[in-house]
C-alpha cells in the first residue's frame, strides 16, 4: 500500500540507494531536495538556451529555410513533450526516478556535446554562404544535427517527467513540517527554473549570436554536466519510490480484455434472448 509503514517512520514504498527501507527522518528532506533544485535549474538553463535560438541556428548555420527551421524546432519540442509520457511510464513500471534521470541526463548531456562538436568542426556544417551560392546542410551534417537534437529531446523528456516528482518524494506529507517544506520546494523549483531561463535567454543567447555557436553550445553542455553531476551527487540522500506499475498498463489490460471478449459477450446475450423467446413460446 502506498503509505503503509513497516515500523515507526519507516516507509514501505520507499528505499534508499542500497535498496533498504527508508526512515522518514533519516532520508530525503531539504538536503536531498537541494540537489534536485540545482539540477533542475542548470538543466533548464541548458535546454532553453538551445531551444529558443534553434531556429536562428538552423537558418544561419545549417542554411535551412525559415519554414523548414520552424518545422524542425516544433518537431523537436513536440518530441520532448511526448517522451515525458514515456518517462513517467518507465518510472512507474520499471526503474525508480533516480535511475531513470541518471541515465537520461547522461543522454541529454551527450546531445549537447555532439551539438557543440558540430559547431566546432567545419566538416560537420555547410560552408558559409557566398554571393553566388548557399548550400543547405546535407548527409552526415544533417545526421549529426538530428542525432544531437533528438538525444537532447529524449533526455529532456525523461528528465522533465521525473524531476519535480522526485523532489516531492523527499518529503513525507504525514509529517506537518515536511508537508510545509514540500510546498516550499515547489516554490523554489519554480524560482530556480525561472532564474535559469533568464540566464539562458540573455547571457547564453547573446554568447551564441555574438561570440560563437561553439561557445554558446559549450556553455549549455557545461550547464548540463553540472546538472548531471549535482543529481548523482545526492544519490546517498535520496528517498526512492519503488515502481509499482503504471495505471496505463492496467487500463490497456482492461481494454484488451474487453476487445477479446466482445464476441463471447454477444453470444451470451443472444443465448439469453433465445432462451427467453423459447420460454415465452413454450
Amino acid at each position: 500500500m502506498a503509505d503503509e509503514e513497516k515500523g515507526p517512520g519507516v516507509k514501505a514504498d520507499f528505499v534508499d540507494w542500497r535498496g533498504r527501507p527508508c526512515h522518514a527522518n533519516k532520508s530525503g528532506g531539504v538536503m536531498a531536495a537541494a540537489f534536485i533544485l540545482v539540477a533542475q535549474a542548470f538543466e533548464g538553463m541548458a535546454l532553453i538556451a538551445v531551444q529558443n535560438n534553434l531556429i536562428t541556428y538552423l537558418y544561419t548555420d545549417m542554411h535551412f529555410s525559415v519554414a523548414k527551421s520552424a518545422n524542425a524546432v516544433t518537431t523537436f519540442v513536440g518530441t520532448a513533450y511526448l517522451l515525458s509520457l514515456a518517462g513517467g511510464f518507465m518510472t512507474d513500471s520499471f526503474l525508480n526516478r533516480f535511475k531513470t534521470m541518471s541515465i537520461f541526463s547522461a543522454v541529454e548531456l551527450a546531445g549537447y556535446m555532439l551539438l557543440t562538436a558540430q559547431a566546432y568542426f567545419r566538416s560537420l556544417k555547410p560552408h558559409k554562404c557566398s554571393t553566388n551560392e548557399c548550400h543547405e546542410a546535407h548527409g552526415v551534417q544533417i545526421a549529426v544535427m538530428l542525432l544531437a537534437l533528438y538525444l537532447i529531446a529524449t533526455g529532456c523528456g525523461f528528465m522533465k517527467s521525473n524531476l519535480m516528482a522526485h523532489g516531492a518524494d523527499q518529503f513525507d506529507q504525514k509529517i506537518p513540517l515536511q508537508k510545509k517544506l514540500m510546498f516550499n520546494f515547489f516554490n523554489w523549483a519554480y524560482f530556480g527554473l525561472s532564474s535559469g531561463s533568464v540566464v539562458a535567454l540573455t547571457l547564453l543567447v547573446w554568447v551564441q549570436d555574438n561570440v560563437g555557436r561553439f561557445w554558446g553550445f559549450g556553455i549549455s553542455a557545461a550547464a548540463m554536466f553540472i546538472a548531471f553531476l549535482t543529481l548523482v551527487s545526492g544519490k546517498c540522500l535520496y528517498r526512492n519510490k519503488i515502481p509499482r506499475g503504471s495505471p496505463l498498463t492496467r487500463i490497456l489490460q482492461v481494454l484488451v480484455a474487453a476487445f477479446r471478449n466482445r464476441k463471447s459477450q454477444l453470444l451470451e446475450q443472444e443465448n439469453k434472448t433465445s432462451l427467453q423467446l423459447s420460454t415465452q413460446l413454450g
